[in-house]
């Protein structure tokens, strides 16, 4: 409505060439920056209208401006929000971690992605993880350039805080420290599988046998970090023999050459996960 009351508004006093209707708000286009205002003639009516529409002018103006603040203040509020929800999911999500001790959960392993490509990766590998009570991520050299992007988080699914806290690494071995244990995943036959210490047949025979091992030695502290390699290429042979429990493979069928990274860690992770032959 104002702006068809201005332009339906012809003045009665003279204008020059260079200024409009809008030229008393600073800033504007073909504008003397406000410095002036209008040119009015000595009539007292003219500068009358002239000081009206001078201030329609700045009050909406100011209206515009208050707007425009208000949504940036509701853009700064929600990202905000967003970023409380993220902390809020991490911290429930470390919380029903630790107040589960269920033997049969996966609360004693990692997983470890080796320089890992794709920020949707990342993020469906975190929910794989929180869907098996695996609750800790650990990524080394990534080549990804941020893993907590929108891509990656919406990947994640209810595992946003997951994806927010994984821990970063240069290298594998520091990674796995020199307390965990490593235990890879390798393609049957390839190099790295050769280059393995040694092989389990599936990664719920090797999770069983480690796990029967820690109880055995009491290093109930102790995790399996479980290592995958990146997604076109797979893990190298120098990082395979430097898993010290060895390989396991995923078998599939011959119609493909390997799983992509987020399939072979959710297969791996159910198998280790599920409840035994007998209870299924």
């Amino acid at each position: 409505s104002l702006s068809l009351s201005m332009a339906m508004w012809k003045p009665s006093f003279p204008m020059s060439k260079s200024q409009c209707e809008c030229c008393c708000v600073p800033g504007r286009r073909g504008g003397n920056g406000g410095s002036k205002g209008v040119s009015v003639s000595s009539s007292s009516t003219s500068t009358r209208a002239a000081g009206a529409v001078a201030a329609i002018v700045v009050v909406a103006a100011r209206r515009r401006g208050a707007t425009v603040v208000a949504r940036r203040r509701g853009a700064v509020a929600s990202s905000s929000s967003s970023s409380s929800s993220f902390a809020s999911s991490s911290s429930s999500f470390r919380s029903a971690v630790d107040d589960d001790d269920d033997d049969g959960k996966l609360h004693d392993c990692a997983v470890v992605l080796v320089a890992p490509r794709f920020a949707g990766s990342i993020g469906s590998v975190a929910r794989s993880c929180a869907a098996f009570d695996v609750p800790e991520m650990r990524i080394v050299n990534t080549k990804c350039k941020d893993h907590t992007c929108r891509k990656a988080r919406g990947a994640a699914a209810g595992a946003q805080g997951l994806l927010m806290n994984a821990n970063m690494y240069d290298t594998l071995e520091d990674a796995l420290g020199d307390h965990d244990d490593g235990l890879c995943f390798v393609v049957p036959g390839s190099d790295a599988a050769n280059a393995c210490q040694s092989m389990h047949s599936s990664p719920r025979s090797a999770y069983t046998k480690w796990k029967k091992q820690t109880n055995k030695q009491n290093q109930n502290r102790r995790k399996l970090c479980l290592v995958f390699g990146a997604e076109n290429t797979g893990l190298s042979e120098e990082d395979a023999a430097k898993c010290r429990y060895g390989g396991a493979q995923i078998n599939h069928s011959a119609n493909i050459e390997s799983l992509s990274l987020p399939h072979a860690v959710s297969v791996a992770l159910w198998d280790m996960y599920r409840p035994d032959d007998d209870h299924m």
